[in-house]
């Protein structure tokens, strides 16, 4: 997958860091989103959700009880099949895996993400899924993510029947591989810029939400 910054994308994002006002921002993701706009916009990543993903069940359990999971160690786990680092977060009966998949190793992971984590800023915070697949073939999921207790929250998806000010659909998933929102669609601009997400951070409604 072609992620690479060339000369003349680096000075097309250079470009685009102008109009971008918020820069206090924390964005928690189901995969590499959250580290991309960061690096991006040319910012610190003030949030653990980078390098890795979770599955779908993981990640709203991790987002409704984050301050939680913040607060944890990750633990290494060992999965057949994976050819990289995968890890662990615990509540009660409750485990979310994280998916290391950018990390040579898991100790490196481990550092990187409780670092992260203690940057997270709950004044400027949003909740940002990508969700490949129909929504409206998981409905239980998107109530879920709908309920989450956040004022700022995004599900970026395809084809679905629910209008909601949380969806931004695109255009990318009918051909989808993962990965492909972050992959470059022309010479400039990543599919993940089809989402006006430099407006969105702007006009993030700031202070805390109604999480414990």
């Amino acid at each position: 997958m072609d992620y690479k910054l060339t000369r003349s994308r680096k000075l097309y994002n250079i470009v685009r860091r102008q109009f971008l006002r918020n820069k206090e921002f924390s964005i928690i993701s189901n995969n590499c989103i959250s580290g991309f706009v960061s690096k991006d916009m040319g910012l610190p990543y003030n949030s653990p959700t980078v390098g890795l993903y979770f599955d779908n069940d993981g990640f709203i359990e991790f987002a409704e009880n984050l301050k939680y999971y913040l607060k944890c160690e990750p633990e290494e786990i060992y999965e057949d099949q994976m050819d990289f680092p995968v890890g662990i977060l615990r509540r009660g009966d409750k485990q979310i895996k994280l998916y290391f998949m950018h990390y040579d190793s898991f100790e490196t992971a481990k550092e990187k993400w409780m670092r992260r984590a203690s940057r997270v800023n709950f004044d400027d915070l949003c909740i940002v899924m990508e969700h490949p697949l129909p929504l409206c073939e998981d409905e239980v999921l998107y109530k879920r993510f709908k309920e989450l207790p956040y004022q700022n929250k995004r599900i970026l998806t395809g084809k679905t029947d629910f209008e909601d000010e949380i969806i931004v659909k695109l255009d990318l998933y009918d051909d989808y591989k993962p990965g492909k929102i972050l992959t470059f669609k022309d010479r400039f601009r990543r599919y993940l810029y089809d989402w006006d997400y430099i407006s969105f951070l702007n006009n993030m409604k700031r202070g805390k939400s109604d999480f414990e």
